[in-house]
């Protein structure tokens, strides 16, 4: 049996091709391409002969660049191994290590990192840890006191609740740019964060202030997003220590910061041992070995990809299609016979790996991953809907409304979600013919209601095969609604007629939500209104999307239900 180490080495440590040492006391590579030329030795002539022996490519450098910025393919190796003090006049000046690893942790790559001191490792780890936190990371050490008081005296003045409309003024998405992107507050404060600037300046607020408040309201509004779970970034700072190293993770990096007395030969052992203590999930190990075998064989694959020219002719022709989504569904095919080519590289590995959860046993398995009891009630019923969710739903895709598209419709109050139940070929844009051609650039479609259970989620999960459920996630929220009314004897599906507008084509918000204009018919009575049978319009959210397969199950209800016959037939006696 292949054991769990084993399992780790193959996918972070086997897949390492480059390394990036860097130490003020060795010799750059473009030191000898300039000419000055200084055999390698000590450290660095161990750590080179070491890593050579590995088949690894190593480039080396003395850091003397003054910043990051200098060394501009930091980003391109597997493995970084850097000194934590890189300025050679000032032996405690860690400023520079630090600059490197922030930059690396804001990249898309997933990068391992070797942090090798003299000082003491432990007090190394909490300095990463602090400056890797959300906050920091974004604009360093920031004193809130002030700007705390300030708001709380405002607040007081006006008797309004000040902090939380600033933080309702800082949208979601402009949140996110400003956490991938802090230097925008000093350039684009009015343009970016214009309802924020309006509601600060309506109180007379210098410039300066507002930049000020603005990193409090940024706070703030991580927190909340946080608490949602609608926000990650490098807020899960995770940290463990073992014998020989100290550890750092964020959801871009890994750092594993070890003594100098630590010989290069070991440090990769060293490292192996740290991931081994973070004990990654299988599924993330799953992942790990698919984009490895997708750097390792990507040419291979792109050739039984492209093996037949007629079917990739046919491709090309409706990737330039425009009266469909070509692009989206060139990519989907791409990627659909793309990972048939993957899964038969990593059966053999995906089967030891399921061989060593067996042994482990389910339970432990799920405690040491997730670090709970899968067999607590309150639990089982929480994977059990997550799971359900991913089987029958997938994320929010496309550009127009599509079969399996779940439409949340919000009227005074009151919340309801519409399933999508046209046929998808009736919902490309432009393709319109008869009615919906005169009703042009409304479309007509065809919506399920969908129905809140009376029963709580344990019992309907009982029964989940036997009756009509639908199960997504909406945000944070898991939601299991029924497709036929609740508490009622009829089994009939309750459609509805209802129009959306630009032939449903979406808007995205500035949240990056989908949305859709939609049009119900409505019919109040004289005793409440003189409305009579009337529109009601609504920007409706798209929270939810049917695999096509369960979309498309619905979708044969539904023509039963409109195709039947018969009603009034006396039968014989």
């Amino acid at each position: 049996m292949t054991d769990r180490r084993e399992l780790i080495k193959k996918v972070y440590i086997d897949p390492i091709r480059s390394v990036l040492a860097i130490d003020d006391e060795f010799t750059s590579l473009d030191n000898y391409i300039a000419g000055q030329v200084k055999a390698p030795s000590g450290i660095q002539k161990d750590m080179l002969a070491n890593f050579r022996q590995k088949k690894w490519l190593v480039d080396m450098n003395d850091g003397s660049g003054g910043s990051s910025d200098s060394i501009s393919h930091l980003h391109q190796c597997d493995l970084l191994v850097v000194d934590y003090h890189l300025n050679r006049a000032d032996e405690t000046d860690n400023s520079q290590s630090l600059d490197i690893i922030k930059q690396l942790d804001k990249n898309e790559h997933f990068n391992l990192v070797v942090v090798y001191t003299s000082a003491t490792p432990k007090e190394v780890q909490t300095t990463l840890a602090e400056i890797l936190s959300p906050s920091k990371h974004a604009f360093g050490d920031f004193d809130y006191s002030q700007v705390t008081q300030q708001l709380e005296q405002w607040e007081e003045a006006t008797g309004e609740q000040v902090i939380d409309e600033l933080i309702g003024c800082l949208s979601a998405g402009d949140f996110r740019k400003l956490y991938s992107r802090p230097e925008l507050i000093d350039t684009e404060l009015i343009v970016m964060f214009s309802p924020l600037e309006i509601y600060l300046n309506q109180n007379e607020f210098t410039s300066y202030e507002n930049k000020e408040i603005l990193k409090f309201i940024f706070t703030k509004k991580m927190e909340n997003l946080v608490a949602q779970g609608l926000f990650q970034g490098s807020s899960a700072v995770w940290t463990s220590d073992g014998d020989e190293y100290f550890s750092v993770k964020t959801s871009q990096m890994f750092v594993t910061v070890i003594s100098k007395d630590i010989t290069p030969d070991l440090i990769p052992s060293t490292l192996l041992s740290a991931l081994e203590n973070w004990y990654p999930t299988s599924n993330r190990l799953l992942l790990a070995k698919i984009r490895a075998e997708l750097e390792a064989n990507g040419v291979l694959f792109e050739e039984q990809i492209l093996d037949c020219k007629y079917t990739n002719a046919g491709w090309l022709q409706q990737f330039i299609d425009d009266k469909i989504d070509g692009t989206s569904l060139t990519i989907t095919r791409l990627f659909e016979v793309m990972s048939k080519s993957v899964q038969e590289k990593i059966r053999e590995y995906a089967d030891n790996l399921k061989e060593n959860i067996l042994i482990e046993g389910y339970k432990n398995s799920v405690v040491l991953e997730a670090k709970f009891d899968p067999e607590i009630s309150e639990h089982k019923v929480k994977v059990n809907k997550h799971l359900n969710a991913y089987i029958c739903s997938k994320p929010v895709s496309g550009t127009h409304i599509e079969t399996g598209h779940i439409l949340k419709w919000e009227n005074s109050g009151d919340v309801e979600y519409l399933l999508c139940l046209t046929p998808i070929c009736d919902l490309v844009p432009g393709r319109e013919k008869g009615w919906s051609k005169k009703l042009t650039p409304i479309m007509p479609i065809k919506v399920l209601k969908l129905h809140q259970s009376l029963k709580n989620d344990a019992n309907q999960l009982k029964e989940i095969e036997k009756k009509g459920h639908i199960v997504f996630i909406d945000g944070t929220d898991i939601k299991l609604l029924a497709v036929t009314p609740t508490g009622s004897s009829s089994t009939a599906m309750e459609i509805e007629q209802v129009f959306v507008s630009e032939q449903g084509r979406f808007i995205v918000d500035t949240d990056k939500n989908l949305i859709c204009e939609l049009q119900r018919i409505v019919y109040e009575s004289p005793e409440k209104s003189d409305k009579g049978l009337h529109y009601e319009t609504e920007n409706c959210k798209v929270v939810g999307q049917l695999r096509y397969e369960y979309a498309l199950n619905l979708l044969s209800q539904l023509g039963v239900d409109l195709t039947r016959i018969g009603l009034d037939f006396v039968k014989l006696a």
